[in-house]
């Protein structure tokens, strides 16, 4: 093209990326973050704009207790589902009622 020289490239005085990363765990979530730096870099090197980094925000790992899980599920088993008197049930429906709820998902059978 002989003309494209003639036409200055319109560029933004600044431009924003937001990259999210997870994975199975925190370990592999920092294998992944220099390489999601190094593209940021890139971009901006590519219009040789100057780029920053901030942390927007975290979400930590949960850790999972195995052994209570196990136990809870054991103890709900041997008692059985909750019982619930009439009064009780009463009162869950005028709820139900209230705000609008599809009772048939909560009905036992």
């Amino acid at each position: 093209m002989p003309s494209a020289a003639a036409t200055p490239s319109v560029l933004p005085q600044h431009a924003m990326m937001w990259h999210y990363a997870c994975d199975i765990d925190r370990a592999c979530v920092d294998r992944w973050n220099p390489w999601i730096l190094y593209v940021a870099s890139g971009a901006a090197r590519s219009n040789r704009a100057v780029h920053r980094v901030s942390l927007a925000t975290g979400v930590h790992q949960r850790d999972l207790n195995r052994s209570l899980q196990e136990a809870l599920l054991a103890n709900l088993e041997l008692v059985g589902p909750a019982q619930f008197v009439e009064e009780e049930q009463s009162f869950s429906r005028a709820l139900q009622a209230q705000l609008e709820l599809n009772r048939s998902a909560t009905t036992p059978t």
